[in-house]
């Protein structure tokens, strides 16, 4: 394996296309990959920014005033943790008054008295009625007064039956109301509670015990330092888009150790994503995921990081060069004498260095081309 790494430098890149040649020729890498040889050039990323991959800002889920911190500032929380507690007066009336109407509703549903007598007369109707049939048969109802006032007693009792069912059925229909209604209470009681929604750490709070806060607005914010995130610039004129997005990335910076010597440490990550637009002097801003670790032990309930947002770092991206393996095609050529499809890019061979004076010879006619376009 051949690596030798091009430091990029926003104010260095590009002056003239002479130095981006030299820049340009001086990096060959070779990588093994499954499936035949995979070309890599490694690049020095420029203005790295370290963030945090989670940033909350946890809102009041209901409004209240302040009334109580659970977790102070800056310190480590876990999910579905207390952070702070709210108060509502107004809720809390609510509350009392839905458990009030549930309890009365309960009562009425759970009261079966009148049910059971309506359900008694109409069975004691039916028995006199049958008793007066076993004894004189079937008798004309138009010309025997009491088994008409026997029938008529029946459809009273039935009737009275039918509506004291209909109300005790109305009674547990209003019971399940309340029930529901306090269930929305207690809901809205319980979002007075606000909890964690990732494990983290408290970085800031955005209200004082006795604030007023109402439902939506952020109350204070929590991070997650388990993964980071890091906003870099590559040179777009060293890669394209396609050859950066997925590529890993080193990333290196240096600690004081116990007797005060520099100590570098090591992360690794991944390129997620590419931004599509340029930047001023031909630059791409990338986004890398890095997994962070924790350093030492534990101490009173407080892990450390080894890497934190605002640290100075050094970051290499090992990006995929333009070679295309001979096994797969060659649309563009590359393996061939033909130039790369880089604009103005020399030709040049893979696992190959150009010599001195042919690259001299480079520069000069790139000059030359460049004076005849102003001529032009």
């Amino acid at each position: 394996m051949i690596r030798l790494a091009v430091n990029v430098r926003p104010a260095s890149l590009p002056i003239t296309s002479a130095c981006f040649w030299m820049l340009f020729a001086s990096v060959v890498v070779a990588d093994q990959g499954k499936g035949g040889r995979v070309n890599r050039i490694e690049v020095q990323a420029s203005q790295c920014v370290v963030r945090y991959g989670a940033e909350v800002d946890l809102p009041a889920l209901s409004d209240g005033v302040v009334a109580q911190w659970a977790v102070g500032r800056n310190q480590v929380v876990v999910k579905n943790q207390v952070i702070v507690n709210l108060t509502n007066d107004r809720l809390t009336r609510r509350r009392k008054t839905a458990i009030e109407r549930l309890r009365l509703a309960r009562t009425q549903a759970e009261d079966t008295t009148t049910l059971d007598h309506a359900e008694a007369a109409l069975a004691d109707a039916n028995e006199e009625l049958r008793r007066y049939r076993s004894r004189f048969g079937e008798p004309d109802s138009l010309g025997n007064p009491t088994f008409r006032a026997l029938t008529l007693a029946v459809s009273q009792a039935q009737r009275q039956y039918d509506q004291t069912l209909a109300e005790h059925a109305e009674a547990e229909q209003r019971c399940r109301v309340r029930e529901s209604e306090l269930a929305a209470i207690e809901t809205d009681c319980q979002a007075l509670q606000l909890r964690s929604p990732i494990d983290g750490i408290l970085v800031d709070v955005y209200r004082d015990s006795g604030e007023w806060v109402e439902r939506g607005q952020a109350i204070a914010k929590i991070v997650s330092p388990e993964h980071l995130t890091i906003d870099a610039l590559v040179a777009q004129q060293v890669t394209g888009r396609a050859h950066c997005q997925g590529c890993p990335v080193s990333i290196r910076w240096d600690v004081p150790n116990n007797e005060g010597n520099p100590q570098t440490r090591r992360l690794d990550g991944i390129v997620k994503s590419v931004d599509p637009q340029w930047l001023p002097g031909g630059y791409r801003r990338i986004h890398v995921d890095v997994a962070n670790q924790l350093v030492g032990n534990e101490h009173d309930g407080i892990a450390d990081w080894i890497l934190y947002p605002g640290q100075d770092i050094r970051m290499t991206v090992a990006v995929m060069s333009p070679t295309i393996h001979r096994s797969k095609g060659d649309p563009y050529r590359t393996m061939s004498n033909a130039p790369i499809p880089l604009t103005g890019q020399p030709a040049i061979r893979p696992g190959t260095m150009p010599s001195r004076a042919s690259l001299q010879a480079e520069i000069r006619l790139s000059r030359n081309r460049r004076r005849s376009e102003i001529l032009r």
